[in-house]
């Protein structure tokens, strides 16, 4: 769609930091909205098995000491989309634009 994937509206524009919150609060809304089909969720693979929020998806780029540690809450979600059919964790070095072209 046009702006780019929704998720990537779930960044916190105070930190810059993606949101796994956000992430996970819009793919209930988005479930809801279309009757409990899941969404699909392409998003690079270091989201689901960071320790740290990356806020760019090279760790070798942002030191570790500028990334937050994920919460709880976040870290739960990860799981849960990690063991989901319905996303789409694009391997290291991998751009995820076009994952998402191909999904469209």
């Amino acid at each position: 769609g046009a702006g780019g994937p929704p998720a990537q509206r779930a960044v916190n524009s105070a930190s810059s930091h993606l949101s796994l919150e956000q992430v996970g609060l819009l793919l209930d809304e988005l479930r809801r909205r279309s009757g409990g089909a899941a969404p699909l969720l392409v998003l690079p693979k270091v989201y689901l098995t960071a320790r740290l929020v990356p806020n760019h998806t090279q760790p070798r780029v942002v030191p570790s000491k500028e990334r937050a540690a994920y919460s709880a809450a976040e870290a739960a979600i990860a799981k849960r989309l990690r063991g989901s059919e319905h996303v789409w964790a694009v391997p290291d070095g991998s751009n995820d634009d076009w994952y998402w072209m191909l999904a469209n």
